[in-house]
């Protein structure tokens, strides 16, 4: 257990709110930016436990978590003064829909320490606009894929994950997709592409999104894709599947900081009561429920792949 206390992640919600609304978003962003109080227990929280920490992972997360900057730089300043004194290693990620990934913005994220990026498509232009829209109802293609150009063009030292969702209608699409980033991107290898299946995750369009069900038709997609990317240059990431997979939900040092300071388990589950596992305190203590925390990590004592994989399916 010495080894599990040296390391803690956190997966940091500055903000629940998100100026995108996806078609098969599960989020109901009925909660706002991190107020004042919670921000402050992190601050302690990280105090508290540099002393014995090798290791800091903090991943932001949403809503579009670039809504709340001021606070992943106020949180990231502090944690790297801490990771100077301290001598623990800090790393840091996001997930961001790229919309405010500004050719002004990304020096300033690198600068703070967050060098990788996972930001999604769903095709081309004509095929991704009609999923991923602003709150404005409006296509936000050119937008993300501007914004990835640009970077595309500086030398700033991070990794973009490029994750691609496969569907029943957009095969062709994505085809287009790639083409268009091997031509553009020039085998620009901070780039990584991640393709995977779209899932249903819940929300208002949960049943009529276009889900491949099947999942023999499914894998020869994403199989056929992966080639393709790989063949033209680009650099596939996740593609091997031979190495075994452990969900961050399933760790014992993996926790979610929600805007409101509650704390889960789970970025997808966010509405499910057994994924509220404690509460974040202003002195950064956190008061966990054991039973409900004994749920996600059971896999660690079973060793049962499904539960490590997905705690949530039981």
């Amino acid at each position: 257990m010495g080894n599990i206390s040296q390391k803690l992640k956190l997966i940091i919600f500055p903000t629940e709110e998100c100026n995108f609304r996806c078609k098969y978003c599960y989020e109901n962003f009925s909660i706002g930016e991190m107020n004042p109080e919670v921000v402050e227990g992190i601050k302690s929280l990280l105090l508290e436990r540099s002393k014995d920490l090798n290791r800091l992972d903090i991943e932001w997360f949403g809503g579009e978590p670039l809504l709340a900057y001021d606070i992943i730089e106020d949180l990231l300043i502090y944690a790297r003064n801490l990771s100077k004194k301290y001598n623990f290693t800090l790393e840091s990620r996001m997930t961001t829909n790229a919309s405010l990934f500004s050719p002004k913005l990304q020096p300033k994220l690198i600068g703070l320490g967050i060098t990788e990026y996972q930001i999604s498509f769903d095709g081309d232009r004509e095929m991704h606009d009609k999923y991923r829209v602003t709150r404005g109802d409006k296509g936000s293609f050119d937008i993300i894929y501007n914004n990835l150009i640009n970077f595309h063009k500086t030398e700033l030292d991070a990794t973009i994950i490029i994750r691609i969702h496969v569907n029943d209608k957009n095969y062709f699409s994505i085809e287009r997709l790639l083409e268009r980033m091997a031509s553009d991107f020039e085998n620009d290898q901070r780039m990584r592409f991640f393709i995977r299946g779209l899932s249903r995750m819940g929300g208002k369009n949960n049943m009529i999104i276009p889900v491949v069900d099947d999942m023999s038709k499914l894998n020869s997609m994403v199989t056929q894709l992966r080639n393709k990317a790989t063949n033209l240059g680009l650099m596939v990431y996740g593609s091997n599947e031979s190495q075994k997979y452990v969900c961050y939900a399933a760790s014992f040092n993996s926790y979610i900081v929600r805007s409101t300071g509650t704390i889960g388990k789970c970025t997808v589950a966010l509405y499910d009561e057994k994924n509220i596992v404690g509460k974040l305190s202003r002195n950064g203590k956190i008061v966990l429920d054991k039973e409900r925390l004994k749920f996600w990590v059971r896999g660690q004592f079973s060793h049962n792949s499904s539960e490590l994989e997905c705690p949530l399916q039981e």
